[in-house]
């Protein structure tokens, strides 16, 4: 194409499509405003100006002559250039998605009303497996008016409703109306592939209140864990509670009651916020003053909220109320049924029902296959029922007093009991009144853990022997933290401390250096350390950078890239002198004491823990125990879980009751270097230095990869269980 020059007063209209191409491809030019709709009519309706626009597009499409042309069309003009015609060159180019995308997602307005009834919208709900991406992007005008579409033309395709995103989901669904869109959903297999805050939405109106109610319990369920926020009025609706409080297995009920009472905490913190954000607007447009600080702490500790916020606050009393009498109900029936449950005597009167149905433990499982290949006697089938059911029994048994999954509850009884136990009264801090008290509880744990091998008369009558009027579970966790607490101060007593160890104090080497120096040359120890990601090597290379991040981590030495809101500290010792990085390598920090309550958690090994601002996250069984007990557990180094208290808390009153966690000395391996000896002034913290050839390292030949070492988070983790013993 030749070059052509535009004249102000030079017609549009009079120029060919070639010489009109032309000008389209130079940059920022406007050419299209001035033709009439007739000569633009013609201009897109050649064949040779859609195969140039179409083969002149790049992925970087917004600045393409084809988006330029798209944005100048009007509803009329649109159809007429992305006609069958168009899309059938466009489905024969290699670049077809990129030439669809620019199409379907450009921003003129014409185009979301040209998809009420043109050949795009058509031609997209047939090619629907390639294109489906842009169903999501797209905004509502154009969701509204290809679900107008999809209505007049293609009603069988109404579940693509699932591929929007949340705002248009409601929005299509308000287009279509709630109660017709109900009689589509019990049609179609759609709504419980809507999004979860769609479901939530539509559940609270008529007729879809019902219709989630009428549910199959499997179906709400799977919503539920898929993240289902529940609203407050299904707190009270009895065919959902009666239908939850009566599951057969006591894990699954706890699992699933866990999961709603979890995103029901994030409604209401969600709800919080929102308060918040009103709080703020208010004071705004009326012109006061505020600071961040006065507000935030009050929003967090104790929030003032309008009654309404509550409304929408699922809370589970009535259902703890249904499931705690179903379970009172099964147990009643034990002694006219064999001594099983009802479940398992109704199978071992009918032995051809669904096996599955009853139990689906993997362990259970495998029995009944062996059972029905080997054509056992009835008197087999009867034992393997008769365990299954005292399993089952003592689930409800620990579900029922003390709201929780049986194994976690087992594996922190277990480790709490077996502390307490060897520890003294003085150790407790208890007086004998506590003490005595304290004595009674344990007996009734030791008793749970022997539950199996109860004869049933004496199971039935330590079940009765719970009194419902009193919370169980809290008095087990006040002696589960009551453990955690004498564990956590026994370490603080023997981990080492500078100002207790002068026989450890080299005299002469702190004067020539100006640092008090201690060394430890073969004596035993404990020490609480942590190592930072700061390499020691990076002060020689590039000693500005180095002393630069120091510093940021000196003023808080919790401000770890890795560990935003704590800190993961390991007991070292004399037998355990690895850590989780090289202590040649990293600036390591030594700690006198630890605050029990800031403690999170505690492993013999690396906990794969998840420290973030979300919270802590790891499913390692909590270990509890003396310092002496961790270090022989140990492999390779130990993982504690330290909560830096600033950033999870914003009260100034509260704050004021701890104390910044801050390093007593500077922890290091055979040898200081004169940047241990500047962090250590700056801090003005003296240095223990380990001689490592002084000491014997016990070799750890087994990895711990044990998943009996964790909790169970979810239903399919409990049915694989097939011991409550820790191995």
């Amino acid at each position: 194409m030749r070059r052509l020059r535009l004249t102000g007063i030079q017609q549009m209209d009079n120029l060919s499509n070639d010489e009109l191409l032309d000008f389209m491809m130079m940059p920022n030019f406007r050419i299209l405003g001035s033709m009439s709709h007739q000569r633009l009519i013609s201009f897109i309706n050649d064949l040779r100006v859609k195969n140039f626009l179409f083969e002149n597009i790049t992925y970087y499409s917004s600045t393409s002559a084809l988006s330029k042309l798209l944005r100048r069309l009007s509803n009329e003009e649109f159809n007429h250039f992305i006609d069958s015609e168009s899309l059938n060159i466009i489905n024969n180019s290699p670049r077809k998605f990129v030439l669809i995308q620019t199409i379907f997602l450009n921003d003129n307005p014409a185009i979301a009303e040209s998809l009420k009834d043109s050949a795009l919208a058509s031609y997209i709900l047939d090619n629907f497996h390639i294109y489906s991406s842009f169903i999501e992007q797209m905004n509502e005008e154009k969701a509204i008016s290809l679900f107008q579409n999809i209505m007049q033309k293609h009603p069988e395709k109404v579940g693509y409703i699932v591929h929007l995103n949340t705002r248009n989901q409601l929005a299509v669904i308000k287009y279509i109306g709630i109660y017709n869109f109900y009689h589509i959903c019990e049609n179609e297999n759609i709504f419980l592939y809507l999004a979860n805050e769609v479901i939530s939405t539509l559940i609270c109106k008529e007729p879809f209140y019902q219709y989630f109610a009428d549910l199959p319990t499997n179906k709400i369920i799977e919503l539920i864990n898929r993240g289902l926020i529940l609203p407050a009025v299904f707190s009270s609706n009895k065919e959902f509670i009666k239908k939850i409080a009566t599951l057969k297995d006591p894990n699954e009920y706890r699992l699933l009651d866990c999961s709603i009472m979890n995103y029901a905490y994030n409604n209401f913190r969600r709800s919080r916020l929102l308060h918040l954000e009103q709080c703020i607007t208010y004071l705004e447009e009326n012109g006061r003053t505020y600071n961040e600080s006065d507000i935030l702490p009050y929003y967090l500790i104790e929030p003032t909220l309008s009654a309404e916020i509550y409304d929408h606050l699922f809370y589970d009393d009535h259902l703890e109320a249904a499931r705690e009498k179903y379970y009172d109900e099964q147990v009643s029936l034990i002694p006219n049924c064999f001594g099983l449950l009802k479940e398992y005597y109704d199978y071992y009167m009918n032995p051809n029902s669904d096996v599955q149905a009853i139990d689906s433990n993997v362990n259970f499982q495998s029995s009944m296959r062996m059972w029905q290949t080997s054509g056992g006697s009835k008197e087999e089938l009867y034992q393997i029922l008769l365990k299954a059911s005292t399993k089952r029994f003592e689930e409800i048994l620990i579900d029922r007093y003390y709201k929780d999954v049986a194994y976690n509850f087992l594996a922190n009884l277990s480790n709490a009991l077996a502390f307490l136990k060897r520890a003294s009264q003085s150790d407790l801090k208890l007086n004998d009144e506590e003490y005595a008290s304290l004595k009674e509880r344990l007996q009734r744990y030791e008793t749970i853990l022997n539950f199996p091998n109860l004869s049933l008369e004496e199971q039935l009558a330590f079940y009765y022997s719970f009194d419902p009027s009193i919370n169980y579970a809290y008095l087990f966790y006040e002696d589960y933290r009551l453990a955690k607490d004498t564990s956590y101060e026994d370490m603080n007593r023997e981990v080492f401390k500078p100002s207790h160890t002068s026989n450890l104090y080299n005299e002469e080497l702190s004067q020539k250096l100006g640092i008090d120096i201690y060394e430890l040359k073969g004596e035993p120890f404990y020490a609480f350390i942590h190592l930072t990601s700061i390499k020691r090597s990076e002060a020689s290379r590039d000693s500005g950078l180095w002393q630069d991040r120091i510093s940021i981590f000196l003023e808080d030495p919790l401000s770890d890239i890795e560990f935003p809101i704590g800190s993961s500290i390991s007991l070292a010792s004399d037998r355990k002198l690895e850590a989780l990085r090289s202590v040649n390598e990293y600036v390591t920090f030594g700690y006198n004491h630890l605050e029990p309550n800031r403690i999170a958690h505690v492993y013999h090994a690396d906990s794969y823990s998840s420290f973030r601002r979300s919270g802590v996250g790891m499913c390692k069984i909590c270990d509890i125990d003396t310092a002496e007990d961790l270090t022989s557990k140990t492999r390779r180094y130990s993982e504690i879980l330290y909560q830096e208290v600033s950033n999870i808390v914003l009260d100034p009153d509260v704050l004021a009751r701890y104390s910044k966690f801050k390093p007593n000395y500077l922890y290091c391996y055979d040898e200081i270097t004169i940047w241990d000896m500047s962090v250590a002034q700056r801090l003005g913290i003296p240095i223990l230095l380990v001689h490592t050839n002084c000491y014997y390292q016990e070799i750890d030949d087994y990895i711990d990869y044990n998943r009996d070492n964790e909790y169970i988070t979810s239903l399919d983790q409990a049915m694989k269980i097939k011991s409550y013993q820790r191995k």
